[in-house]
């Protein structure tokens, strides 16, 4: 039970977080008809044929990946990475280096975590968190600036 607890206490936290981030793509779709609020890797990289078939990995907007350990008892995945830069959703560290095409990565989970990557490139408003939504709301906001491999982000 702990272990359940302190997952989640880690991700309705990082969720709060993500508020700002993912009320930009609601109001996306809902707006102009983006279809980018959850979707499969395919939708994001249409021309990419090794993400056609994958079922396992999905994104958040444009500029999250998330890859869940899914199977009982495994510590691990292996994810794909699209080409580009990928940055760790934790540490904010770059993670996984796909510039030359892309690449699967064994990705090691405890328990009390998944994968969650950031795409180069993207930058994302995030907030500070509290318990509710209303209190999330009076937290400053700040900017994660994940870079692609030009040095830029849009």
């Amino acid at each position: 039970m702990i272990l359940i607890a302190e997952a989640s206490k880690k991700y309705l936290d990082l969720r709060y977080q993500l508020l700002p981030y993912m009320y930009t793509s609601m109001y996306g779709a809902s707006t102009n008809g983006e279809t980018t609020v959850a979707t499969s890797l395919w939708m994001n990289f249409p021309t990419d044929e090794a993400t056609h078939l994958i079922d396992e990995q999905f994104m958040v907007g444009t500029g999250i990946m998330i890859s869940p350990v899914l199977n009982p008892g495994k510590t691990s995945v292996d994810a794909y990475f699209p080409q580009g830069l990928w940055y760790d959703m934790e540490t904010y560290a770059l993670s996984v280096d796909a510039t030359a095409g892309g690449v699967i990565e064994t990705l090691e989970t405890p328990l009390t975590s998944t994968n969650i990557h950031i795409r180069g490139g993207e930058v994302l408003p995030l907030q500070g968190s509290a318990m509710t939504t209303t209190l999330s709301r009076q937290n400053p906001f700040h900017l994660v600036i994940a870079l692609c491999d030009k040095g830029k982000a849009f």
